[in-house]
């Protein structure tokens, strides 16, 4: 996971630690990196774990937290780092939240009746270098390269719709659907990435991979577009992995969904505590010292 960590220091010790900023930032992306491994539930997602923190230093005081990540920088200065407390339970959706956005049947849907009538007769292009990419809805995902005639001389499919594996996944969910009334879009489902949430459906029977001897398969994930500088739909394309693609589309048509909104995750601040020079602490008397200073002057 990616954690940006922002330094804002004390006016104070801006100077200081100017020379610092990279082993800090390195050892507290360290301590956030642990601090989630160990605290976080394992089903939480990666957009909920990649969140921006502020680290604030602040002077020595004689309340210091009482747990805490300690910390040494290279001049010998030392101090204790409180973390921000785990936001991912109450970031958990509300009930009301889970029983609108669960992926029930009448849901779903509606999402890809929407999704059909906006895009169903359509296809969109995306060239990039030598390439031309081309997602048609409900009908397939494919590459391929054209001469100046625009005669295609080369073409992959990574991926096709397909009535009989439609029908396949909803019979393993439970759903009865006659072949000649399904639409190849109605498999879906919903999903949430460092993008943000988003309706997804795997396309199948693509062209078959020299490396693994496998058909190519893509996923298509739609999301809410929110530039508005952009066209009512643009897409990209990425290869996670040999002969397996995902194609992330942005369309306006869909931004009506409440589950489909974005939210901004708030900045958490990293407190760290600078601790009393070792040195003072020695040379300065102890508490046994100064009473029985007081006690003999009382005397006197």
């Amino acid at each position: 996971f990616f954690f940006a960590v922002l330094i804002h220091r004390n006016s104070k010790e801006r100077g200081d630690h100017h020379q610092q900023g990279v082993p800090i930032m390195a050892k507290l992306a360290h301590f956030i990196l642990l601090w989630y491994y160990v605290t976080c539930s394992s089903d939480a997602s990666t957009d909920e774990l990649v969140q921006r923190y502020s680290v604030e230093f602040m002077e020595p005081t004689s309340h210091l937290p009482t747990e805490g990540f300690p910390m040494t920088l290279e001049d010998g200065k030392r101090y204790v780092c409180e973390l921000p407390k785990s936001n991912l339970n109450a970031a958990k959706p509300t009930n009301d939240e889970v029983s609108r956005t669960m992926d029930t049947n009448k849901r779903l849907h509606k999402v890809a009746k929407v999704l059909h009538k906006a895009l169903g007769k359509q296809c969109f292009l995306k060239l990039s270098g030598w390439w031309i990419y081309e997602f048609c809805f409900d009908k397939w995902v494919r590459q391929y390269h054209q001469d100046t005639q625009k005669v295609i001389k080369t073409e992959y499919v990574l991926g096709a719709q397909s009535a009989k594996r439609t029908l396949e996944m909803l019979s393993e969910n439970g759903v009865e659907a006659m072949e000649a009334t399904v639409p190849m879009s109605s498999v879906l489902w919903f999903g949430r990435d460092a993008s943000g949430p988003y309706y997804a459906s795997r396309f199948y029977n693509g062209t078959v991979c020299d490396l693994s001897g496998k058909q190519r398969e893509v996923e298509v994930r739609f999301y809410c577009m929110t530039d508005s500088q952009q066209s009512n739909h643009h897409f990209s394309i990425e290869e996670p992995s040999s002969c397996t693609y995902t194609v992330s589309f942005y369309t306006n048509s869909l931004c009506f969904l409440d589950e489909l909104e974005k939210k901004e995750l708030a900045t958490q601040p990293i407190v760290c505590h600078a601790l009393p020079n070792i040195e003072m602490e020695l040379d300065a008397p102890g508490p046994d010292v100064l009473a029985a200073e007081a006690s003999s002057d009382d005397d006197e």
